[in-house]
């Protein structure tokens, strides 16, 4: 804005880093490009564009859960080491602390 140049400027630096190319080449691109688009792809090779990504994120997700679900059980089972059933037949007193201070439980 502060310079109206500066694109012709750009335009001038630039020039000598595009690439024209000959007939040749142009008509060897253009005949690739149609053959590209003319080609119809086949039942597999359409199953497989298709069915490769799905089959990714189906497996992706797959084992998320199985990793999810065995921290969980790893979580579950650390934490429950007393059940309520051991506490309950067992006779003897129970220490807890809270705040530094030791309290005692018994039956």
């Amino acid at each position: 804005m502060n310079d109206d140049r500066f694109f012709e400027r750009l335009r001038d630096d630039a020039r000598h880093l595009q690439i024209t190319p000959d007939g040749v080449t142009a008509a060897r691109i253009a005949a690739r490009v149609r053959a590209r688009v003319a080609a119809q792809p086949t039942m597999s090779q359409m199953l497989a564009a298709w069915l490769r990504p799905v089959l990714a994120s189906v497996t992706a997700l797959a084992f998320a859960a199985i990793v999810g679900l065995t921290w969980l059980d790893a979580a579950e089972t650390s934490s429950n080491n007393v059940t309520m059933d051991a506490m309950a037949s067992s006779t003897s007193t129970y220490e807890m602390a809270l705040d530094g201070e030791t309290l005692h439980v018994a039956e």
